[in-house]
């Protein structure tokens, strides 16, 4: 019947060849397509060097478009996900402390005298090449920690650290 074994034959591997370019090159986008604002614009796939007879040029078009926007869907999607994630970890930064209703909350002083107690101890606290939090943030946190008394496991999911980082750099600062 024919099951016994498959005969290797160069046509074989040439279309097993051809297949998978033909995949690769699918998966890839093209760079001259605009997106659906722009009806003109084909890309260079889609232009060919003999003039266009019949559905042949409206196949290739439709299938290039296709891919360029399930890729341009695809990139898209990647981002939204990167900003949501990023928009769900919450780190507390120079900035964000500059709103004195908030600073006078979570450290219990006011932005300038916390400026104040930063030019004070930052050249005692210590950073590690992998320390993630700046100086800043490390004050930030040991006296969120002193003033509303706050788990290490939620000032590392606010800080986007570990729990025993937490604890580590809170013992470190305090120490200051």
């Amino acid at each position: 019947m024919g099951y016994g074994g498959k005969k290797v034959t160069v046509e074989r591997y040439n279309r097993r060849k051809r297949r998978i370019k033909e995949v690769a090159d699918s998966l890839e986008p093209s760079h001259d397509v605009e997106m659906p604002d722009s009806s003109t614009t084909l890309s260079q796939e889609a232009v060919v060097d003999n003039p266009p007879t019949g559905n042949v040029e409206m196949e290739v078009e439709t299938e290039v478009r296709d891919d360029d926007l399930k890729y341009g869907l695809l990139k898209a999607n990647e981002e939204i996900y990167k900003l949501r994630s990023e928009l769900s970890t919450f780190k507390f930064t120079t900035s964000d402390m500059k709103n004195e209703v908030k600073c006078k909350f979570y450290t219990g002083l006011s932005f300038d005298t916390l400026q104040i107690v930063f030019e004070l101890v930052q050249p005692y606290i210590i950073i590690n090449p992998n320390t993630t939090l700046s100086k800043f943030e490390q004050l930030v946190l040991t006296l969120m920690k002193l003033r509303l008394n706050l788990l290490f496991t939620d000032l590392g999911y606010r800080f986007n650290i570990s729990r025993s980082t937490c604890g580590r750099i809170f013992k470190n600062v305090l120490h200051v």
